[in-house]
């Protein structure tokens, strides 16, 4: 399924083609034949996989076993923190540096795709580390067993109170957010499981609809020193092509390592999300200095390889009026719909991927109204299907449920405190997710609220079923 490159095109003009490659095919849920299907590799919940693995083999690879630590590396630099794990057999890193430095190792394939999500994956090890020294401090007769999966319990609570109470929000708006109940609690349990909901992706989620994010990307990644400062950084930015797959950024700590990258990623502006996706994305894709990829290309490609249905079939499940032609497209502005036009034979024709980039997006959201269906849609399962939600209180969870107690206190965490506590800073927005702003002013980390770790009491009782836990099990 090779990509045709138009003899004309004025940036492909070393190759004819776009190489690509199907996805694995597997059978349905049920392990019957049918339509062609696709595996997922890492897991559907937000369980902390990214930090843990996805596989109990991976998740042991990562760990010291030992005091319920991660693996680390030290940075060897007095002000910086520590690194991710190396990883020496992974030979996909660039090696343009003297120093060779190796890739890293994370609980997601993907950590060394680009320097901010090796930085981002750097300060969740840090923090389940951070965790597992309180935890110790406080109870010393834990084994590495137990105070290891309280720790990642912990994290994957903080992962789905942030992405919840923070992220979501701005992706989806608040009236979306009420009416599909994905809006956290502020105290109390959530008693809303559901056994019957199925949280599994869904292939449009993972295809095409959660793919929206490749519209925010910048083709630079800023690198600042201070955020409440940005003028007085002297740190270079890094243009995100020449990033794929070095992580020679994430150890340059001349230039503020991983830290300097989280700093630009808190202040740095977003792009908006759009038809429109960034060159070094499109046009210089993982270049080796003769072939490129394009990732738009690469996303509608791989829609059509999952055999996902159009747009105008999303449409109508996201209760949208099913169009007879592309000028019926309302949520589209009229200059896209001639464009679509002048690409697509038919309204049916045009890919997910394409139509949802191009609505206008809804008043209080980043996104138009058939993505903001979709998603809304995964997130609500991904909440009310999952045994193990942060906020649940079910009758045989004594001892994976949280106490209202901790509840108060993990609802206290936000993006810009798990920042501060884990790297040198003076501060963070107060929401990191957003620019600074009137309305997200500067906070200083001293007055960023944390968990009290306390709320953590001694209660063994039990807790040793916890070393049979392993990623992914249980969940649903």
């Amino acid at each position: 399924m090779a990509i045709n490159v138009p003899a004309n095109d004025l940036s492909f003009t070393k190759q004819s083609c776009i190489n690509f490659v199907r996805s694995a095919p597997t059978t349905d849920a049920a392990c019957t034949l049918g339509a062609r299907q696709q595996l997922n590799e890492i897991t559907s919940f937000i369980d902390g996989s990214n930090v843990y693995g996805s596989t109990y083999e991976e998740q042991v690879k990562l760990r010291e076993m030992a005091n319920g630590v991660m693996k680390q590396t030290d940075s060897k630099e007095g002000s910086v923190g520590v690194l991710l794990p190396q990883d020496h057999d992974d030979e996909s890193c660039a090696t343009d540096d003297a120093n060779k430095r190796p890739c890293f190792a994370a609980g997601d394939i993907r950590v060394n795709e680009q320097p901010g999500l090796a930085s981002i994956h750097t300060i969740w090890l840090r923090e389940h580390n951070r965790i597992v020294t309180s935890l110790r401090a406080m109870h010393s007769a834990w084994p590495d067993e137990i105070i290891f999966q309280e720790s990642r319990k912990i994290v994957g609570a903080l992962l789905q109170h942030i992405t919840y109470n923070e992220w979501l929000p701005i992706i989806l708006g608040q009236t979306v957010m009420v009416q599909n109940g994905l809006t956290p609690l502020t105290s109390g349990y959530f008693r809303g499981y559901d056994e019957a909901i199925d949280p599994t992706i869904a292939n449009v989620f993972a295809t095409a609809t959660f793919r929206f994010g490749h519209s925010l990307i910048d083709d630079h990644l800023v690198r600042l020193a201070d955020i409440a400062n940005t003028s007085a950084s002297n740190f270079t930015n890094l243009q995100l092509k020449d990033t794929f797959f070095n992580p020679k950024s994430v150890y340059d700590f001349d230039n503020g390592g991983c830290e300097s990258i989280l700093k630009g990623l808190a202040s740095q502006g977003a792009q908006t999300v759009d038809r429109f996706i960034k060159g070094q994305l499109t046009n210089e894709l993982f270049t080796d200095g003769h072939m490129s990829l394009d990732l738009a290309a690469l996303n509608i490609q791989r829609g059509r390889d999952h055999g996902l249905p159009g747009y105008n079939l999303w449409r109508e499940y996201c209760n949208l009026p099913r169009a007879t032609a592309i000028d019926e497209l309302a949520e589209i502005p009229p200059g896209i719909r001639t464009k679509l036009e002048s690409i697509y034979a038919h309204v049916d024709d045009i890919d997910i991927f394409t139509g949802g980039l191009a609505e206008t997006r809804l008043p209080d959201a980043l996104v138009g109204p058939t993505f903001a269906c979709i998603l809304a849609k995964q997130f609500h399962a991904l909440k009310v299907g999952d045994r193990f939600w942060y906020e649940n209180d079910l009758n045989d969870s004594k001892y994976t449920k949280f106490t209202t107690e901790q509840l108060t206190e993990i609802r206290k965490v936000t993006l810009s405190g798990i920042l501060c506590q884990n790297m040198v800073a003076s501060g963070m927005p107060q929401n990191s997710f957003l620019k600074l702003s009137t309305t997200n002013p500067f906070i200083d980390c001293d007055d960023i609220p944390t968990m009290d770790l306390s709320k953590w009491t001694a209660d063994l009782q039990g807790m040793s079923n916890l070393k049979n836990v392993k990623p992914g099990q249980g969940r649903g």
